[in-house]
């Protein structure tokens, strides 16, 4: 029901990219996914079910209609399903990122690496964090990931501050956000 359609795009492959075959990722697909009215969000649900079926590396372009200036105008996110940094030899954890929507007529990635997974990693880069660099992308992305998370911490921490009345869980609560937000910090300096 969130998905209106689904188009595919393109296959970037060694034979039609001009880089050479990666070890890991045969191929990258890309995805359209024009979402139904009233779906607001990229639908992780839909990107996780048809990620989990290939070994390829796919790129979701999802597409909405959003009012824009009295008449309505198309938006564009970009998503990918990538394991979730962790210990070498333990099963790997899965987790959809989406971008951040913009105008369809914005909307690019570059195509950048020498191998397919160089190309890959770098779509992955460009998806999560907004850059091509692939350098460091493993500690790049569980940088970015706690930081989101401290932020919305620090938001229910600092509502939770103002509703409660009580001293000493006001104290409490204030101890807890100012450790919270030297996190913050302490990581957005790094």
């Amino acid at each position: 029901h969130a998905i209106d359609g689904i188009t595919m795009l393109a296959i970037l492959r060694a034979a039609n990219t001009g880089v050479e075959q990666g070890r890991r990722i045969p191929e990258v697909l890309v995805i359209g996914l024009r979402l139904a009215d009233g779906i607001e969000e990229a639908p992780h649900d839909i990107v996780e079910l048809i990620q989990a079926q290939r070994k390829s590396g796919i790129v979701f372009v999802c597409v909405r209609d959003v009012p824009f200036e009295g008449s309505t105008r198309e938006e564009c996110a970009f998503a990918v399903r990538r394991a979730i940094p962790g210990r070498a030899g333990h099963t790997p954890i899965y987790q959809v990122y989406a971008g951040d929507w913009q105008p369809a007529g914005e909307a690019q990635l570059e195509l950048a690496g020498s191998t397919i997974d160089g190309l890959w990693a770098s779509l992955c880069s460009q998806t999560i964090l907004g850059t091509p660099e692939v350098e460091n992308l493993d500690a790049r992305i569980i940088r970015h990931t706690e930081i989101a998370r401290l932020e919305s911490e620090v938001d229910k921490l600092t509502r939770d501050h103002q509703r409660v009345k009580n001293p000493a869980q006001r104290n409490e609560i204030y101890a807890k956000l100012h450790k919270a937000k030297a996190q913050l910090a302490k990581l957005r300096e790094a």
